[in-house]
């Protein structure tokens, strides 16, 4: 794999961009920012485009299902990818990063929360709560979570991606969800007036896994891509928004 990616580098110095070609990538919502980052410093190192489609990882893996084009998944969810290798749409997956769930809750936590029974109690209270659908893999993170706090929620809104919920705590609502520590940093740096509470031990680290689609039709680009994302390179940009390494 180092050599095929020495091979881009140095092809990348010699041919013309539109010579090298392009690839799509499917990544969890999650992954938005750094991803975002992580795919111009690949397209500056091997001259090969990025596509980059985000959304809840349920949505992405219904889409691969349903023959959409595409020739990288990234999930938030390693079960999520074992349904992809089941059904021969992926040979495997690799995991290249990890995260951890973080409430998120307005600039100055008005209502006073510090943990996941908070939670419960300020929704018995009438406050709207936001988390992930349960097939989404936050929603199925803040499940298991909300189970080994001891605390459980009667009612919250349940979302399809996690930026769905930050933006109904950014806007207004929801007066607190449950979200990566990853979001929290992305929504402040984006200027939203948001806060991350950790949910602490309680709560599952999040593995990121990615692999090539089998319909790929850019696999030598989407092999580097893959191997990309595992440099050290890519790890520090990740870093930097708050992932940490495998």
């Amino acid at each position: 794999m180092l050599a095929m990616l020495a091979i881009l580098l140095v092809v990348s110095a010699c041919s013309p961009a539109t010579e090298r070609g392009s690839i799509r990538v499917l990544a969890a919502a999650s992954l938005t920012e750094s991803f975002e980052a992580v795919a111009r410093s690949f397209s500056e190192k091997t001259g090969i485009e990025v596509e980059l489609s985000f959304a809840g990882t349920a949505t992405l893996i219904a889409q691969v299902e349903a023959g959409g084009s595409a020739d990288v998944m990234a999930a938030a969810h390693e079960a999520s990818m074992d349904r992809l290798v089941s059904q021969g749409l992926i040979e495997g997956s690799t995991p290249f990063v990890s995260n951890r769930l973080a409430i998120a809750v307005p600039e100055g936590n008005p209502d006073g929360i510090n943990d996941l029974g908070d939670l419960e109690r300020s929704e018995r209270s009438g406050a709207v709560i936001a988390v992930c659908a349960a097939a989404v893999p936050c929603g199925s993170y803040a499940a298991s979570a909300f189970e080994a706090a001891g605390a459980e929620l009667r009612n919250p809104t349940r979302e399809a991606s996690v930026k769905s919920v930050i933006a109904r705590v950014a806007f207004g609502g929801a007066s607190s969800g449950v979200v990566y520590e990853t979001d929290i940093a992305a929504a402040r740096a984006r200027g939203l007036t948001i806060e991350g509470v950790p949910v602490g031990d309680v709560g599952p680290t999040a593995e990121y896994p990615i692999a090539v689609l089998s319909g790929s039709t850019e696999t030598d680009g989407a092999l580097a891509f893959v191997d990309f994302v595992q440099s050290d390179v890519a790890q520090r940009i990740f870093a930097d928004f708050g992932f940490m390494r495998i």
